[in-house]
């Protein structure tokens, strides 16, 4: 089943795939085969397969149940994400809960329940952005990887480091989101904040007054 045929298939069932929700499924399919590869997640993992027997199959959940309401699901033995992930990915409105999960770290874990965050401003941009990783998942955990940050030299100069190293932080905070948060600055250090003096005085009243009013 390639793409097309995948997409006419659930025109069929009543859904149609936002560009967002195609990205996601292809997403998803880049990390079940890249990870297939070190754990045993599927023994399928040719594209258009996947898409039948996955993802396809998956979804004709709706056949029988109105998968459109606000209702919970779970997906008991989940294994590799079939079919609460799809369902979710598809039906974003449902509240899935996934049972035999992955939920321990280990090193080079995809960590793909991260939300993401924007990595610049958004002031003035009208540009597409890709979030890069943040410090929310729903795993609970997240890795930060800053094997490739600069290093301070004894004169005080920044530069590469010459060495081949491994540099991670990992913060695990089930659902305690707050003490990740303090986790990462006491790492970090608060941001720096200019002085409230320097915000200067902003006096104001809901009627009209004048300089004499507000000496």
């Amino acid at each position: 089943m390639n793409q097309s045929e995948f997409e006419d298939s659930l025109k069929e069932l009543g859904i149609i795939l936002t560009d967002t929700q195609k990205e996601q499924l292809e997403k998803y399919y880049e990390l079940l085969v890249e990870y297939n590869k070190v754990m045993n997640l599927t023994g399928i993992t040719e594209h258009d397969e996947v898409y039948l027997k996955h993802f396809y199959d998956s979804l004709t959940l709706s056949r029988v149940y109105d998968l459109k309401q606000d209702i919970s699901l779970c997906d008991i033995g989940t294994g590799a994400g079939f079919p609460g992930m799809v369902l979710k990915i598809v039906f974003p409105n449902l509240k899935v809960t996934l049972v035999n999960t992955d939920r321990i770290w280990y090193f080079g874990h995809p960590e793909a329940r991260n939300f993401g965050t924007t990595p610049m401003s958004l002031d003035e941009n009208s540009k597409k952005i890709t979030p890069v990783k943040g410090l929310y998942s729903v795993d609970g955990f997240v890795s930060l990887d800053d094997s490739k940050s600069l290093v301070l030299m004894p004169d005080g100069y920044l530069m590469a480091n010459p060495m081949e190293r491994i540099d991670t932080y990992l913060f695990v905070y089930r659902r305690d989101f707050g003490l990740c948060l303090k986790d990462y600055f006491t790492l970090t250090g608060f941001p720096a904040l200019i002085p409230r003096y320097a915000l200067g005085i902003w006096w104001n009243r809901n009627e009209i007054y004048n300089f004499q009013d507000t000496k």
